[in-house]
């Protein structure tokens, strides 16, 4: 999980003092857990594209999940891994739309008038 803002804000505080600090081991693999955005979504703006990498890391897993469970539909007839499927495929949807969102949303103010 990435940190949380009060987590980030005490760690510069920390800093910034001049203490050395340690992050928790949970801050930690929330940093390693993003994934490279497909160009695509790529907004260049920081922030949106670091909130990207965060979703893209959980799209894939849920691909990757979703994936699984088709492959264990057409095997076998296991009404769980069925539900499982749409599960997983409702979380990508949605988690693909997400994606899609930060660019919209600077076309969009780009476009207001000034």
């Amino acid at each position: 999980m990435p940190p949380t803002r009060q987590e980030y804000l005490s760690l510069i505080q920390q800093e910034s003092l001049g203490r050395p600090y340690i992050t928790s081991l949970e801050t930690a693999v929330g940093l390693v857990k993003t994934a490279a955005v497909s160009f695509e979504h790529l907004t260049n703006n920081p922030e949106w594209d670091r909130f990207l990498s965060y979703i893209q890391a959980d799209l894939e897993g849920h691909l990757k999940e979703r994936n699984e469970c088709l492959r264990l539909c057409g095997e076998t007839s296991d009404e769980l891994a069925r539900v499982k499927y749409q599960y997983h495929k409702g979380y990508v949807d949605a988690l693909e739309k997400v994606m899609a969102l930060p660019n919209e949303l600077l076309r969009t103010y780009q476009e207001l008038p000034k």
